[in-house]
């Protein structure tokens, strides 16, 4: 009865060891597209603000013609 009890904590101990190992696999993921994600948000905000900035420079220039 004693080796059936430890044979099972065993196989439940391994089971909830590859549970944890997909979890954190597919978490590492999410992560990371969530980082790119970001990335390209930030990289778009940042141009978008360049062309905003230069708009905003030639009208000036041509203003001050």
């Amino acid at each position: 009865m004693q080796t059936y009890i430890t044979t099972s904590f065993k196989d439940y101990k391994s089971a909830v060891r590859e549970d944890i190992l997909k979890l954190e696999m597919t978490l590492r993921g999410e992560i990371k597209d969530s980082k790119l994600d970001v990335y390209k948000a930030i990289f778009i905000t940042s141009v978008v603000q360049l062309i905003a900035i230069l708009v905003g420079v030639l009208a000036i220039v041509k203003f001050m013609q």
